[in-house]
């Protein structure tokens, strides 16, 4: 089969033609796919977050906030124990009180 030059040009272009039509119909089955399922897919991103990143309640943190507070003045008590032992044991008494 002898090619015309008029004919050369076009079947050159068919393998391009049919890969941006290809990608095309995948860039668009993907968006169909996104816009059908993006309730699911937003339950599932906001499950995601919430299981990797928990938030606690105000009484949780208040109860955190405490710990780490009596952890810091049993760290200072223990540091002035070897200095000043009547101090100590005042900051004991105090910090027995919260």
């Amino acid at each position: 089969m002898i090619l015309t030059t008029l004919e050369q040009p076009i079947l050159a272009a068919v393998p391009a033609l049919a890969a941006f039509t290809f990608k095309f119909l995948l860039i668009g089955g993907f968006v169909a796919f996104v816009i059908l399922f993006k309730p699911m897919l937003l339950g599932i991103w906001r499950a995601t977050k919430l299981h990797l990143k928990q938030y606690f309640s105000k009484e949780q943190q208040n109860l955190r906030l405490n710990l780490k507070n009596r952890q810091l003045i049993y760290k200072a008590v223990n540091d002035l124990d070897g200095h000043s032992p009547s101090l100590a044991a005042e900051i004991r008494a105090l910090s027995a009180r919260i």
